[in-house]
């Protein structure tokens, strides 16, 4: 408000201490298995002193643990690239360090979006890319037991996250639509061209989360918020009882790849940097991800 921030202090011991206090009460707290903390902080935030940012991030720490000690489940969001500050992506993914230790799971969103992406034409920034799955790969094996939801799709436009502008994720169609932030950019606009592209592009997304899946890891390929984005529906109409005018941008029969059974991982994800190339071996599936290209082949067994 006015340009100023107002947050909870979580690095005092009584304001961590209601929060619990709502979550276990006997009216609410029964009823409540997990919570879900948005817009999580994952370094300390500049708009403050040093000592007192390092405490907010300590409070917020130390919240999550409190969470999880009265036997509620904790996911937290998100998992994101951030900028430099000469605007290139900061890959590291600095929640996986500060965060997600202390959470049941973690909310990684969205997967390489318009920042690993060339301004003008949209190719993916290989390198950018392959530093950022590299990490989500050691931190699988590192940290086996905590969840992440991994969102993979390429997804149309959305928005602003932490005051970036993420501008659009898909694939551009073409190399010749210079890019403007936050629209299409000739990219699917109708639900029936969504439904396609949703079908056609789901291979390299999929396959990036086999690289790094744990065993606790889901996929959440669904682009955008709301229910149209990943429920398919009437294969007529495509639309949902009691919301005529909401269509399903999910494909009709909804994605093959997604029926089928990956089994269990046969060893890590190898990569060469030679290449660009990462490969998985799972009992149902062998991965083979080409960053260079953005492409990748699943060969179901």
């Amino acid at each position: 408000h006015g340009g100023q921030y107002y947050v909870h202090n979580l690095s005092i011991p009584e304001a961590r201490a209601w929060w619990i206090r709502v979550i276990t009460n006997k009216t609410l707290g029964d009823n409540v298995v997990g919570v879900f903390a948005d817009n999580g902080l994952d370094e300390p935030p500049t708009w403050c002193a040093p000592d007192r940012a390092m405490a907010l991030l300590r409070g917020q720490q130390a919240l999550l643990d409190e969470i999880r000690a009265a036997g509620k489940f904790v996911i937290f969001n998100g998992i994101r690239y951030a900028l430099t500050t000469n605007g290139e992506p900061r890959d590291d993914f600095t929640a996986l360090d500060t965060l997600l230790p202390h959470a049941s799971a973690g909310y990684c969103e969205p997967w390489l979006a318009t920042p690993y992406r060339n301004t003008t034409t949209g190719k993916l920034n290989a390198s950018y890319a392959s530093h950022a799955l590299i990490k989500m790969i050691n931190v699988s094996k590192a940290q086996p037991t905590r969840g992440i939801t991994f969102k993979a799709g390429p997804g149309p436009c959305v928005g602003y996250i932490a005051g970036q502008d993420l501008g659009c994720t898909w694939p551009f169609a073409n190399g010749t639509t210079k890019p403007v932030p936050n629209g299409m950019n000739g990219t699917p606009q109708t639900a029936e061209e969504r439904r396609a592209a949703a079908a056609d592009l789901i291979t390299f997304p999929l396959a990036t989360f086999l690289c790094a899946a744990g065993p606790l890891w889901h996929l959440d390929y669904t682009w955008g918020y709301s229910v149209n984005y990943f429920v398919p529906n009437d294969n007529v109409t495509h639309s949902f009882p009691g919301e005529p005018k909401l269509e399903s941008n999910a494909p009709d029969a909804w994605y093959p790849e997604l029926l089928q059974a990956p089994g269990t991982p046969l060893g890590d994800c190898t990569y060469d940097s030679s290449t660009l190339t990462f490969r998985r071996e799972w009992t149902g599936v062998s991965v083979a991800l080409h960053m260079a290209n953005e492409t990748a082949v699943l060969k179901w067994k």
